[in-house]
Order: structure tokens, then sequence, then C-alpha cells
């Protein structure tokens, strides 16, 4: 059974790991979070300073596994034209690149071409469904 992650459950999965973390981020958008409502408007406002305090510690964290060996990657589906949102994620993304995070970008309109093949079964299925568990992906 999926078992959805929050807090500290979900954060021990950047903090314990051996070699890699990876995330896959398929919603076209996580705002909302308290957090980001204000340095968000800022960003759509064009105002010269944005507030990134709430990112420090990310990039900090980062930056410890990068020094260490260690790798953080992530993978964003999005749509295009992009979304407000989609480019504020690209503008932060600047600095946790910056720390040593490797974010990707691949458009959501790709995925219609291409198919997964399950682990255990070797079925194909369409990318854009994300319905396994497993997914060995072949372009």
């Amino acid at each position: 059974m999926t078992q959805l992650l929050a807090g500290d459950d979900f954060e021990a999965l950047f903090t314990q790991f051996a070699h890699t973390a990876f995330r896959l981020e398929v919603r076209e958008s996580y705002a909302g979070m308290p957090y980001e409502v204000e340095p968000l408007r800022q960003f759509l406002a064009g105002e010269a300073t944005v507030d990134l305090d709430w990112t420090k510690g990310y990039r900090s964290l980062v930056s410890e596994h990068a020094a260490a060996g260690r790798r953080i990657t992530r993978v964003r589906i999005v749509s295009e034209p992009w979304s407000d949102y989609t480019r504020f994620g690209v503008w932060l993304a600047a600095g946790t690149n910056a720390a040593g995070e490797d974010i990707r970008y691949l458009p959501r309109a790709i995925l219609r071409s291409v198919t997964c093949r399950t682990m255990t079964t070797g079925c194909s299925i369409p990318a854009v469904s994300m319905s396994c568990t497993s997914l060995r992906m072949t372009i």
C-alpha cells in the first residue's frame, strides 16, 4: 500500500541516505505552502528582493551532502507554457543547484510518447499514468 509521507518521515528521506536521494515531482503546482506564499507573491510582482530565508536550511543540507559525495536529484514534470509556479520553481532552483542539487525539467508532452516497463512484470504502460511503483524508463 502506498503511504504519503510528511513532516519528519519525509524529511528523513533527504537527511538519512547513503548515496542519492531522488524526487520525482509530477504535480503542476505545490503552491499554498505557507512559507512560499509571500516569496511567490514577491517573485510574481517582480520585486527586487524576494525573501529566501525559508530556503537556507535546505540549501545548507544540499551543500553538506554534496561535500560528502552524496547527491540530491529531482525531475520536475512540467506543462508548457510554464505556469507562474513553474517559473518560480526554476528561479528558486538556481540557488539549490548552486548548492549542489541536480534539478531537471521534463515537458509533460514528451511523456505521451514514452512507455515504461515494470521491473517485476515487464508489461508496458504509458509513462503519463505513473501507476507503477517500480519503473524502468526507456526513451
